[in-house]
């Protein structure tokens, strides 16, 4: 059911939450699906509704940097990282902690020590944690390894008649997930790039900041969400325009996916359906509105989707990272 986020239904979901019930949520980077962090059936249910890997730890959602405190043990090196960080809240950055093992459920570390924690820059989200009174860990509002939700109909679209609860808090402004920082590490570490680039924290930490985006293999615990290497992915085969030839495209249906008003360099056939995302390229655009197009395109009736490619750097790094990940190659 969807539901304007009204004081009766932020009430009803914060009730549900409190029950161990699942409530979809929006941010700014991508609808949540949430359960109360502290509850281990509640928690398992978002792993078997998402068909996620055990292995695949969760963001654990709160509505201020107080509430972190009690979910983790810091050490006077780290705590100082934190403070500096949390000029960048609410907003799209999550930091990785060592966790009080004892503060939230175990499957919402995937058995690990450390915990992921993060303030989201969205009213609806705000006002839901603080009436819930409960950590709310909470992926993405989709099945697993699928393109994350940014409205309301995509959630209702992933689930069916097994959704949950939705507040619709219209479309979401960032529209990737946030950017992972270790930062109990002797380094800081970026474990999953987003909008809130190297760069900027470089700038905010005083000190030099890592980037390792390994992926895992679903027998080993990962140490952020976001690391399979395959994600993100519609059901149509994704490729690069930069990977295909005129010849690859005859006699097929495609649709393509550009970054900019600029015509590509190679003369291929008009595709079925063309999707521009901003008419200057600007990455900002990009990244809003990168899922909503990719699962417009595909709902059409298509062969292939062809993407562009950007530069890896600054917030290119986090559109590069999520379109590895969902490309066919070959």
């Amino acid at each position: 059911m969807i539901v304007s986020p009204t004081r009766e239904a932020l009430i009803a979901g914060a009730q549900a939450l409190q029950q161990g019930r699942l409530v979809a949520f929006p941010t700014e980077t991508v609808y949540g699906l949430g359960a109360n962090a502290q509850s281990s059936e509640a928690v398992q249910s978002i792993y078997a509704i998402k068909g996620r890997p055990s292995t695949n730890p969760l963001i654990v959602h709160v509505p201020d940097v107080e509430a972190i405190y009690p979910l983790v043990t810091l050490t006077d090196a780290t705590e100082h990282r934190l403070l500096i960080l949390a000029r960048f809240w609410p907003g799209p950055l999550t930091v990785v902690l060592p966790a009080d093992c004892r503060a939230t459920a175990p499957e919402v570390r995937a058995g690990g020590t450390t915990v992921a924690c993060r303030i989201p820059n969205h009213p609806a989200a705000l006002d839901l944690l603080k009436a819930a009174q409960v950590p709310v860990a909470a992926p993405s509002a989709n099945r697993s390894n699928n393109v994350s939700p940014t409205t309301a109909a995509h959630v209702a679209e992933e689930f069916g008649n097994q959704s949950p609860l939705i507040l619709d808090g219209g479309s979401c402004t960032v529209g990737l997930e946030s950017t992972v920082l270790a930062i109990h590490t002797p380094r800081p570490t970026i474990l999953r790039p987003g909008f809130i680039t190297k760069e900027i924290l470089e700038e905010a930490l005083g000190e030099p900041v890592a980037c390792s985006y390994p992926s895992y293999s679903p027998g080993t615990p990962a140490l952020s969400p976001g690391m399979s290497s395959r994600h993100y992915s519609p059901r149509t085969t994704l490729k690069f325009r930069s990977d295909v030839t005129h010849q690859d495209l005859q006699g097929i249906r495609y649709g393509q996916i550009r970054f900019s008003g600029e015509a590509g360099s190679d003369p291929f056939p008009p595709p079925a359906q063309d999707c521009l995302l901003s008419p200057t390229g600007d990455l900002t655009d990009v990244a809003a509105r990168l899922y909503d197009a990719l699962r417009a395109l595909d709902q059409e009736p298509l062969d292939l989707i062809l993407i562009d490619s950007c530069e890896a750097t600054g917030l290119g790094s986090a559109v590069m990272d999520r379109l590895s990940r969902a490309v066919r190659r070959g």
